[in-house]
Parts: C-alpha cells; sequence; structure tokens
C-alpha cells in the first residue's frame, strides 16, 4: 500500500484506504497502528517544520 492513498482526520487520527474506500466510511486505524503511528510522526515533523520557517500562528 501507498501510504499517497491514505487519508486521515487530525483529531481522531481515522485512516481510511481511499482506492477502495473513497466515501471514507471504513476506519483502518485499529488495524494498521504503524500506519498511522508514521502518519503522526510526519505530521508532527512537518508541523514543526512550518513553525520554524513561519512562525506559530495556533499560539495566538
Amino acid at each position: 500500500m501507498d501510504l499517497g492513498e491514505f487519508a486521515y482526520a487530525s483529531e481522531n487520527f481515522e485512516l481510511y484506504y481511499l482506492a477502495d474506500d473513497k466515501e471514507q466510511v471504513h476506519d483502518l486505524s485499529s488495524k494498521c497502528p504503524e500506519i498511522v503511528d508514521k502518519m503522526k510522526k510526519k505530521m508532527i515533523e512537518l508541523k514543526k517544520e512550518m513553525i520554524d520557517e513561519g512562525g506559530d500562528w495556533y499560539d495566538q
């Protein structure tokens, strides 16, 4: 599976395989926690990078 084919909701960290579930009905986060963890780590890295480059807009 390609990670680019997955989507997630940031609050609940839901995971969907968009190739087979375009309506996002079947949450796979409990079946694939390793993918959720990998995506969470990447999201945290990207947020840190954004803050380093452009400031923290959320801290206002």
